[in-house]
């Protein structure tokens, strides 16, 4: 079968999104041909937070809308099977008009999260949209009950994602707790600050990106709350993300639970790194008993409190055991299994 990725971003950002494309695609390209469409020059910028992104008329998603309209224009003339669109909005309405004539099944996959890009791409039925969790699985199904829902959640590799990888050289003080997460609101970053400087010792080890200010912003509210022996922030590659997670003592995220699924918590796990992570139904899925879950990070004194009983607790292997039910084989196979039964 061919199949083609629509992915703005692949290429340059490296989210939980595009680390979905790359995975998935170099599994499915043992078996079918397999071509990422991504932009061709570095974007400046992926943030849509204005008044204009409601209506999908920012600057950013019209970029997305011509980008696709050119794309679809090379897939139309390779006869694909499949077309998988990652970046929602015009590309899914475009996409859908262009299976609707050429008959090329449309694959939606819920990164976006339970909110209203993900409402628009059910909107939009394609012919099979991918819930990456329970929640979302139930969320997506009373959104629009007539298409075709799966749930297949989002996977980590077993072998670039270990305990036996080589850990980097950190100079902070131990114990270092380390957060994975792009510097924008809905992450809570500030709250992990916040919550580590309450603790009698421990470092946060912050790796994520942003705009200046707040990169600026963190950095100085770190040292103010920290020090320089207990707070850095780098921007890694993710290729080098996993001598990070080694080095750490323990992994922490709270976003808000309009996270689409967080990936990060399965590297993490896969590293025999336990975490500490908002009490809802997606990070239950995930974490399992691999971690500490609290109620409310909002408040600080509970949630360093969840730090603190984690760091003491001795977790064995459950963190690895828990990643393991997320390979990316096994995940790639259930996709399998979805292209076959969309085909027939």
């Amino acid at each position: 079968m061919k199949i083609a990725f629509l992915s703005f971003y692949s290429g340059f950002v490296e989210r939980g999104a595009e680390v979905f494309v790359s995975e998935l695609a170099k599994r499915l390209r043992k078996n079918h041909q397999v071509v990422i469409f991504h932009s061709d020059s570095v974007p400046t910028s992926w943030s849509r937070q204005n008044f204009f992104s409601y209506f999908y008329l920012d600057k950013q998603s019209l970029k997305i809308a011509w980008f696709t309209l050119k794309r679809l224009f090379k897939i139309a003339t390779k006869n694909f099977d499949f077309i998988i669109a990652v970046n929602g909005g015009w590309q899914t309405l475009f996409c859908k008009l262009y299976s609707l004539f050429f008959g090329t099944k449309l694959i939606i996959s819920g990164q976006a999260g339970r909110g209203r890009d993900d409402k628009f791409n059910l909107w939009c039925c394609p012919d099979a949209f991918v819930a990456l969790s329970e929640a979302g699985y139930r969320w997506a199904k009373e959104i629009n009950p007539i298409i075709k829902i799966v749930k297949i959640p989002n996977g980590v590799d077993l072998e670039k994602f270990s305990p036996q990888i080589k850990k980097a050289t950190l100079d902070l003080a131990k114990p270092i707790i380390l957060c994975v997460a792009a510097l924008e609101k809905y992450k809570r970053v500030e709250l992990s600050l916040r919550a580590i400087a309450r603790l009698k010792k421990g470092s946060l080890l912050l790796i994520g990106s942003g705009q200046q200010n707040q990169l600026d912003y963190f950095d100085n509210l770190g040292k103010q709350l920290l020090g320089v022996r207990r707070y850095c922030r780098l921007t890694v590659r993710h290729e080098e993300i996993p001598s990070y997670y080694v080095a750490a003592d323990l992994f922490t995220m709270v976003s808000e639970n309009c996270e689409a699924f967080g990936t990060v918590y399965l590297e993490a796990m896969a590293c025999n790194l336990p975490v500490v992570a908002p009490d809802d139904d997606l990070r239950r899925e995930i974490i399992g008993p691999a971690g500490i879950l609290v109620k409310n990070p909002e408040d600080i004194q509970r949630y360093a409190h969840g730090l603190a009983l984690a760091l003491k607790t001795d977790f064995k292997n459950l963190p690895r055991k828990q990643a393991e039910k997320f390979s990316w084989d096994k995940i790639a196979a259930d996709y399998e299994r979805l292209l076959r039964k969309l085909k027939s």
